[in-house]
């Protein structure tokens, strides 16, 4: 057998024994990413959705997950590059009422691949199971140079082979109305999901101030497109989010 032929074997082998690893810590839709070399060698960035425990409190949580994930971030070439929190769940179920949104960016693929299969992630994550309902985390697929600026109106959309043109023309008509302007938007690729693992793309909107947002979600016209909406698509979540550290309080009539 040809020398240089045999090294391409144990390459492959070595290849297939690492994706199996990444499979089996952090799931197969993981194990595809880890086995792309386009991936693997881009900057990346992603979102992870997570809610917490009833019995947790915020800064419980903060200092016993946030703070240390940080921490692993920063030192696999990551950067924490923003981090909300929901406000209020305009549409969708319980579970998407989310109590940490963040985005983290790596300068390439590999580098979130070594931060997700180390043993200080692994013992991170069971450290911390219980204190979560439920956690995500999402590649954004495109790249958003950014930073949450507050309260802004996150739409969740999966759509499967249909495409979401039709729903986001219902939604962005009333929106408009009153002065809600996109911020920016992503297509979403999951890597790992505990609940249901189908977002396909989300958009952010802003408003002028307070008083539009509001008048926007009381807007009957908004709430019986938003329901239209929804029956085109799998499923719909909306949520406002707000700075973590934030102390305003968004009071719906």
């Amino acid at each position: 057998m040809n020398r240089g032929f045999r090294y391409f074997l144990v390459f492959c082998v070595a290849l297939g024994i690492a994706g199996l690893g990444a499979a089996y810590t952090v799931g197969w839709d993981f194990a595809s990413f880890a086995l792309d070399s386009s991936r693997r060698e881009a900057p990346v960035q992603v979102l992870r959705l997570e809610r917490i425990a009833s019995s947790i409190d915020f800064s419980g949580y903060q200092r016993e997950w946030l703070q240390p994930m940080g921490d692993l971030i920063e030192s696999h070439s990551g950067i924490p590059v923003s981090m909300v929190t929901t406000r209020h769940l305009v549409r969708g179920q319980i579970r998407e009422r989310w109590d940490v949104l963040a985005v983290e960016q790596f300068s390439s693929g590999q580098n979130l691949i070594d931060l997700l299969t180390s043993p200080p992630y692994r013992e991170l994550r069971q450290s911390i199971e219980y204190r979560q309902r439920s956690s995500a985390l999402y590649i954004l697929e495109d790249h958003i140079d950014f930073t949450w600026r507050g309260k802004e109106v996150l739409f969740f959309l999966a759509f499967g082979d249909s495409g979401p043109t039709s729903s986001i023309e219902l939604l962005e008509s009333v929106l408009r109305k009153f002065k809600g302007q996109e911020l920016w938007r992503s297509g979403l690729t999951v890597l790992r999901d505990q609940d249901t693992p189908d977002w396909q793309l989300v958009i952010s909107f802003g408003f002028p101030d307070d008083e539009y947002m509001l008048e926007w979600i009381n807007d009957t016209e908004q709430l019986t497109n938003t329901t239209i909406a929804n029956t085109l698509v799998k499923r719909l979540a909306i949520v406002v989010t707000d700075l973590v550290d934030s102390d305003e309080i968004l009071v719906l009539d």
